[in-house]
């Protein structure tokens, strides 16, 4: 009876670690189908963002994707307490370092302006509506931030502009306005021979917008999961599908946002960004085993800290941001974005 318990057992484990195996395989094999995809990416030329907070690793960055790059946007140019436009100093010696570095690169330059209000020194009203509200609120107003925006564009030597105004919701009160500004922002920066993004996030109606034709388009691919929400990646499949349907109908060039980094969450409810280069350092400090989620090739792992507070933690590598270009293009060829520069690894992309 014990013999027949023990062969039972053995068997059990036979079947147990055969069928553990088979499906380790199975994973990596899928990892491996998703790396040998991001292979057929290395032509593939995107758009990049530099912010001024964050810099540190940008040169090096660029250095990695100076092949890649077709845009180089430089974030941003935000307004005062007195509606007129501040470009950080961080800002100006990046441009001018990457320009001098790069003297003959074929990328076109950005400058991104922002709908962020510095009430006073150190302190923020982030992606204020008030702002735009007061910005739009009459011919003259609209002329008077059209002229200001092309002129600090001209002024710091940049081909384009590309307008970031986010958190107008569901407001189609703001969003006429925004419309107005938006074609008045066109023709006058055509006329000065500057190029024109306009950045919508993917909560923008935009089936009811009646945005003008001319500018590029470019969405954000990213914030299903973030400091709001529970644990999970930037954006899925899913997610990136039904964005390339939504902005069939917006005219002219589209483009699509992709966010690199992520989130760590903790059980307590806090929750901080990470860059890639973030986690795997966390990964490697706590020696925490990943998994890359089938449904959105993101890297998913959990840890426990040194307090005793347990972590979930969700990011993209390049192999993720490959994957989510590779759905995308199955809808036919536009442009990519990546944001953002800083704390990324780009030897698969």
């Amino acid at each position: 009876m014990i013999r027949k318990r023990v062969f039972i057992v053995i068997v059990l484990i036979v079947i147990f670690g055969f069928t553990a195996l088979c499906f380790i395989k199975i994973l990596n094999k899928k990892e491996n189908e998703i790396i040998k995809k991001a292979n057929n990416n290395e032509n593939k030329k995107v758009s990049v963002w530099a912010v001024y907070w964050d810099l540190d690793r940008v040169p090096k960055e660029v250095s990695e994707l100076e092949k890649h790059i077709d845009n180089f946007c430089y974030f941003a140019a935000y307004y005062d307490n007195k509606n007129q436009l501040i470009l950080p100093e961080s800002t100006v010696k990046i441009f001018q370092y990457i320009e001098k570095k790069y003297d003959d690169k074929k990328w076109k330059n950005y400058l991104t302006v922002v709908n962020d209000k510095m009430i006073k020194d150190g302190v923020f009203s982030h992606k204020d509506t008030s702002l735009l509200y007061e910005l739009f609120k009459s011919d003259e107003s609209i002329k008077k931030n059209t002229n200001q925006i092309i002129s600090l564009a001209l002024l710091g030597g940049y081909d384009g502009i590309e307008i970031d105004y986010e958190a107008i919701k569901k407001d189609m009160q703001l969003w006429r306005l925004y419309e107005k500004f938006c074609s008045y922002l066109y023709k006058k920066s055509s006329e000065a021979g500057l190029q024109l993004r306009v950045l919508l996030e993917p909560s923008a109606p935009i089936e009811k917008l009646m945005l003008p034709e001319g500018p590029d388009y470019v969405i954000m691919c990213y914030n299903l999961h973030g400091p709001n929400t529970k644990p999970g990646p930037k954006a899925d499949k899913e997610f990136i599908r039904k964005l390339v349907e939504k902005m069939s109908v917006i005219p002219g060039k589209k483009e699509f946002a992709l966010a690199t980094g992520g989130f760590d969450w903790d059980e307590n409810g806090e929750v901080k960004a990470v860059t890639q280069l973030q986690a795997k350092e966390i990964i490697k400090e706590y020696n925490a085993e990943t998994m890359r989620d089938d449904e959105s090739c993101a890297i998913k792992f959990s840890y426990e800290d040194e307090k005793g507070k347990k972590h979930e933690v969700w990011y993209a590598d390049m192999v993720t941001i490959n994957c989510w270009i590779d759905i995308i293009e199955e809808y036919g060829s536009y442009g990519i974005s990546i944001w953002r520069l800083g704390g990324n690894y780009y030897e698969e992309f």
